[in-house]
């Protein structure tokens, strides 16, 4: 049923800016990416959507296969989600650098402060997408956008 697989355009926009302010050599820089939800398996359309992987035991499959499953399996997961039609949420980060530059004696020191996931968004990485039972733990996040943290930098050029 699902071996035509097509998706419609999953759009990926990135950017960087940078701007050194004259005078008081301070560099200022920012990048933002926003990019749709990667799934387990990217770049393969049928990975990158979601999935409902339903736990089908043998007793199940009889009827409907006439025949136990292959190899001697008792169970196997069925997606029950056409591929392509169930996406996670769309990834949005920005990141700001802050960095005053120090001149002397024909050297550099670049003194920075980075603020990584600025807005801190809380986007999903990873999804559960085993269906069992009532479906109650299916789409529950199990993995998140690393949470907004800042770092101290310095770098000498010489």
């Amino acid at each position: 049923q699902f071996c035509d697989i097509a998706s419609g355009w999953l759009v990926s926009v990135g950017g960087l800016a940078s701007y050194i302010v004259p005078r008081v050599d301070v560099q200022v820089s920012a990048t933002v990416q926003s990019r749709p939800f990667a799934g387990s398996n990217f770049p393969g359309i049928a990975s990158q959507s979601l999935a409902a992987n339903w736990l089908v035991f043998n007793s199940q499959v009889i009827p409907a296969l006439g025949r136990p499953l292959s190899g001697g399996s008792q169970s196997t997961f069925v997606n029950v989600v056409e591929p392509g039609t169930l996406y996670g949420d769309r990834i949005n980060q920005v990141d700001l650098r802050v960095s005053k530059i120090l001149r002397f004696s024909g050297r550099r020191l670049n003194v920075g402060f980075d603020v990584f996931n600025l807005f801190n968004t809380n986007a999903v990485y990873q999804y559960s997408q085993t269906y069992v039972g009532s479906g109650a733990t299916w789409l529950q996040p199990s993995s998140l956008v690393t949470a907004r943290f800042a770092k101290l930098s310095m770098q000498f050029d010489f």
